[in-house]
């Protein structure tokens, strides 16, 4: 007997799949052609069995079916119907068990579930047995495979009506919003899977992908989400995901393994995300001006919504966005994880997370470079010139504390201790409007090969100039500053950037042992500085212009917005305006200028801004909570104040923030 409750869950939940399959559509000619094509054994440029081998192969044939499903289904054509269902019976014929038991558990049932619910619109029952007796039957697993199984339970359950098994699933996947310090949803709307490893691309973007529609689905039926489980998807959504997609797709630095794979798996995610904005406003129609703000980014790729600096303590991360431009930074620590390898995926970026930074204003900086990466040189990343292969699905391994940022909302710095196999040193990045500065002292190694560290190595343009004068031809060189692609790159050290543009041939095996070995040239441009072998007690110190043109980046080098005042491993300091940012590894006193200082007694970094005869103080401590006191004085004036640091896992390295008054005397 058909559950009413059931079928109005179905019914949503197949219109907010037919959106998204709307936003992906293949071509009507496309379309036409496999269903032309296809035969009772299949497509003959797709042999199934070797989907035992490959799960792309499986992706592709599924992929085919569904979109052969969602046109029958959105035209009522009997020609596509016809094809998808010969096809499906193919696959069921041979029944292909891949090698990787993601495929087997999860990867098809994505897309055989949607094809169900498609098919089922039509009338398609026997074909749907089928693919009902091959969704899990019980929730398992944790974080995103929670969900994702949770997901299949619950199509399962669709399509056998089955209620307590659907009510089972809902129940499951609710856990999966919950706020963790474990694997899922941290405090600061980070998303950790595999151990405390930032994934909320990959591991995040799918659980978000199935919570999204299943609390659409149930929106205003029996089993609508209590209101507080589904604050937290649009707050995920909003304080999470929105920070790190400016260009559409997630930051590379929160895809994990996903680096290894062609336009990181999901050259189209922006169509997901804009399907995920309608999905909100419909449920949140009282934010939804600012959600279609989010919307028409997503959907135009122009008027990017956010502007300011986020630091994400839970996870060593830090973003810089605005409509214009993104820069993103990612570190470890003893708390958390760099990237990882798995499944033969990202076998050379073992540098990744180290301080590896994104620079994004085109958006396209990055776009399939990574086969051509001189995996050497990470950007960002201070470390020996060698491939270093990544930990297998990660773990922690770095002992040092010392990793953290603090943000005013606008503005902010980040902080990370490299101490890894005999390299050492403290790295961090200054986030202002317009210009990140980035510091490096202390900086030793005990290796053989050289302390390198990296700029950026991106694709090249046309657009290059080195100190000025325009460069058209590959080679090596020496600059004090590079103007490449809309961004400008500054050295505070006479000559110090080493210039390499190359074109580079590899293949995608080269770093996925799953792709094809098929050739790829690029020419790439990589911007380096070389502290040699064996530093003692190295520094480097760089600004960045993103966003910029040649005459803006010329006209900085005379006049300079950020100001490094202190490079030193104790105490790194920068002035942006009347801004102050400040890094204590130990405590000290600073001069602020024009007669103020400052004192702490304990390690933090902080942001100090004079308003008047007032400073407004935000201050964070990276890796433990402490009580900070703190002095301001200026001649006879003089304000002390004690911050007590958040304390507790969710929290130690959160930002605090006070206002000093400086009453007339």
């Amino acid at each position: 007997m058909n559950s009413q409750h059931l079928l109005l869950v179905q019914k949503n939940l197949t219109k907010a799949i037919g959106r998204l399959s709307e936003r992906q559509r293949f071509s009507e000619a496309q379309n036409r052609l496999w269903s032309e094509s296809i035969t009772e054994n299949g497509w003959e440029d797709i042999n199934l069995i070797e989907g035992e081998k490959s799960g792309e192969i499986m992706r592709e044939y599924l992929t085919r079916i569904l979109s052969l499903s969602y046109e029958a289904y959105r035209s009522n054509n009997s020609n596509y119907r016809a094809a998808a269902v010969l096809g499906l019976k193919h696959w069921y014929a041979l029944n292909p068990v891949n090698w990787n038991w993601w495929w087997n558990d999860i990867g098809k049932q994505r897309l055989l579930g949607a094809t169900a619910l498609f098919l089922k619109s039509l009338g398609e029952e026997e074909i749907i047995d089928a693919i009902a007796a091959d969704m899990p039957l019980k929730p398992s697993m944790t974080g995103a495979n929670l969900s994702d199984l949770c997901h299949g339970v619950a199509i399962g359950a669709l399509l056998t009506c089955n209620e307590r098994r659907f009510i089972e699933a809902m129940r499951a996947l609710i856990t999966t919003f919950e706020q963790t310090s474990e694997e899922g949803i941290q405090a600061d709307f980070s998303y950790q899977q595999h151990g405390a490893q930032i994934y909320n691309g990959g591991y995040g973007e799918s659980f978000y992908n199935i919570a999204i529609i299943w609390a659409y689905a149930c929106h205003g039926s029996l089993f609508q989400f209590e209101p507080l489980v589904n604050q937290r998807l649009l707050d995920y959504f909003e304080q999470g995901t929105m920070w790190m997609t400016y260009s559409g797709q997630f930051d590379f630095n929160v895809c994990g393994r996903a680096v290894a794979k062609p336009s990181l798996e999901k050259p189209d995610y922006y169509h997901t995300l804009a399907n995920h904005t309608e999905l909100l406003i419909e449920m949140y129609p009282q934010f939804q001006y600012r959600l279609s703000r989010c919307k028409h980014y997503f959907e135009h790729r122009e008027s990017y919504p956010y502007a300011g600096f986020k630091y994400f303590w839970r996870s060593d991360y830090a973003a810089l966005v605005n409509p214009d431009y993104a820069v993103y930074v990612k570190a470890n620590s003893c708390r958390t994880e760099p990237i990882e390898q798995g499944n033969q995926e990202n076998l050379k970026g073992g540098w990744l997370g180290f301080g590896s930074m994104n620079i994004s204003v085109t958006g396209d900086e990055y776009q399939d470079v990574f086969p051509v990466w001189d995996w050497r040189f990470v950007p960002g990343v201070t470390a020996p010139s060698e491939v270093r292969e990544p930990t297998e699905w990660g773990k922690v391994e770095q002992s040092t504390l010392w990793a953290g940022g603090v943000s005013n909302g606008q503005c902010g710095l980040m902080t990370y201790e490299l101490d890894y196999e005999g390299s050492h040193g403290v790295k961090s990045w200054f986030f202002f409007d317009g210009v990140v500065v980035a510091l490096g002292s202390g900086l030793k190694s005990d290796s053989r090969s050289p302390l390198v560290t990296t700029l950026n190595q991106i694709h090249r343009c046309d657009d290059f100039y080195l100190d000025g004068e325009k460069t058209t031809v590959n080679g090596e060189w020496n600059a004090t500053w590079v103007y490449h692609n809309r961004c400008g790159y500054i050295s505070h050290q006479l000559g110090a950037i080493n210039v390499t543009s190359e074109e580079r041939c590899s293949s995608w095996r080269t770093i996925n042992k799953h792709l094809n070995d098929e050739p790829i040239s690029n020419d790439v441009l990589t911007m380096t500085i070389n502290h040699g072998v064996k530093p003692s007690n190295a520094s480097y110190a760089y600004s960045i212009l993103p966003n910029s043109d040649l005459v803006k980046t010329e006209k900085y080098l005379s006049a300079p917005k950020a100001e490094v005042r202190i490079n030193r491993p104790d105490l790194q300091a920068v002035k942006y305006k009347s801004l102050h940012a400040i890094v204590f590894k130990q405590p000290n006193q600073i001069d602020l200028q024009e007669g103020w200082t400052l004192d702490v007694d304990k390690p933090c970094v902080l942001l100090a801004q004079r308003n008047g005869r007032d400073w407004h103080i935000t201050l964070a401590t990276p890796g433990e909570s402490h009580t900070v006191n703190i002095q301001v004085r200026n001649g006879n004036l003089t304000q002390s104040v004690s911050i007590e640091t958040p304390d507790g896992r969710d929290a130690v390295g959160r930002s605090v923030s006070v206002r000093l008054a400086f009453l007339d005397s």
